[in-house]
């Protein structure tokens, strides 16, 4: 379990970040048995040498608001933490680089199975015909994608258990291995140039109404999308639109109010500029002067109400804020706003009810790596034991869950991983 600490109102949480991504690997009949590699837990809060010289000069802007609302909030969250939770802020990690020794020579070779382009990932054995002691054989089993244009295809593993994914490598590009959990689906594939794609894969593989969703829905969509950032501009490590109106464009392009079931619920990941807040909710005021409002907002049109509001604070391993609160360059947190689609379809609030709001206190990991979401979510869920979930611009996958974009296997990769020692 990644969640460290809870609250009786499970408004507070303490989550170690690289656990729950590894125990989203795995089901209740497939536990993980692997650790995902990790960077050390900073010990001290950041210190920011260069501050803006002047505060900046936007004034009580809403996103200004919600500082000054959830401030108190965090503050108290991390004392509540601290009063009832007297260890270390995480886990013990496995560090990245800590040594060359890769999965592959660790365990035994597999035996190499052709997988050909959008087929389902599947054992060759069925499910019946294997005992529980087979598990750790069965999972060995090496499927391989003959794509010299890398994995820019759909992929479903419709079995219980955690397949491995081969890409041959080419003159240029070294063959890689991927994890692919139990139940899980990816399309790994710019959005942009894939969306006639995934309407494909769920028209192919998503047939029939579950208990709550439709054919071709999902229960709970996550979006963390590629808000443009100058910083990552700078590095040129991020594929990210240059401007907001970009953004707006593509994520509308996806048609979420489509994929939504009915009572399905969406979160979207933002930053803490006003301009990526308004997007997703449309909090520029009615009479605020014409050039500063926008268009709709993606909470209206995918005619979803805003319900929750969930603050990762990101935390030292003491405890500590990673950043100062009040630092106007740098905020040490994030936001997921979370919406449900409404039974009415329209888009507009009529008594728009008080949003809740969660602290989700978490030891930074590698860089942008985000908490996993499954164990906080499912509760969420109509059918916690059976739900459909979709992540939209992923970076690893999750059992049971789909994925889709141009990063999805980033974290799946065998060498990001190492198995589990017992003691």
């Amino acid at each position: 379990m990644s969640i460290l600490f809870q609250n009786a109102s499970r408004t507070v949480f303490l989550i170690d970040i690289p656990t729950s991504i590894a125990s989203a690997q795995g089901t209740s009949e497939c536990p993980p048995s692997r650790s995902l590699l990790s960077s050390e837990a900073p010990q001290e809060p950041f210190q920011i040498l260069q501050e803006p010289k002047r505060p900046p000069t936007r004034a009580n802007t809403v996103v200004d608001v919600v500082h000054d609302e959830i401030k108190p909030l965090i503050a108290a969250a991390l004392q509540e933490i601290k009063n009832c939770y007297t260890s270390d802020w995480h886990l013990i990690r496995e560090l990245a680089g800590r040594s060359n020794e890769t999965d592959a020579s660790r365990k035994r070779k597999a035996p190499a199975e052709e997988q050909s382009l959008d087929q389902d990932i599947v054992p060759r054995t069925s499910p019946e015909s294997r005992k529980a002691s087979d598990e750790v054989v069965n999972e060995q089993a090496l499927y391989t994608l003959n794509d010299s244009g890398g994995l820019k295809s759909f992929f479903i593993n419709r079995s219980d258990i955690v397949v491995k994914l081969s890409t041959r490598g080419t003159p240029d590009t070294e063959s890689r291995l991927y994890y692919i959990p139990p139940r899980s689906a990816f399309l790994d594939s710019n959005i942009e140039t894939s969306i006639d794609t995934f309407n494909l894969a769920t028209a192919r593989h998503l047939t029939s109404s579950s208990k709550s969703a439709g054919p071709q829905q999902f229960d709970f969509i996550l979006l963390d999308p590629p808000w443009p950032n100058a910083s990552a501009k700078r590095s040129r490590s991020y594929n990210t639109p240059k401007a907001v109106s970009q953004t707006r464009e593509l994520i509308l392009s996806l048609d979420i109010q489509d994929y939504l079931a009915p009572s399905g619920l969406v979160g979207v990941w933002v930053t803490n500029k006003p301009r990526f807040r308004d997007l997703v909710l449309g909090e520029t005021p009615n009479d605020a002067p014409t050039g500063q409002r926008g268009s709709p907002s993606l909470f209206e049109t995918w005619a979803v109400e805003w319900v929750e509001e969930w603050i990762w604070i990101k935390t030292t391993a003491t405890g500590q804020p990673i950043s100062d609160l009040e630092s106007s360059w740098r905020k040490p947190y994030e936001i997921l706003l979370l919406g449900r689609k409404r039974h009415d379809g329209s888009s507009h609030d009529a008594g728009r009810p008080e949003v809740k709001r969660k602290i989700i206190a978490g030891v930074p990991d590698l860089h942008s790596r985000k908490p996993s979401l499954k164990e906080l979510i499912t509760p969420y869920m109509p059918d916690p034991q059976d739900y459909r979930a979709l992540e939209v611009f992923a970076r690893n996958l999750t059992a049971g869950w789909w994925a889709w974009g141009n990063e999805v296997l980033k974290f799946n990769d065998l060498r990001c991983w190492r198995e589990k020692v017992d003691i």
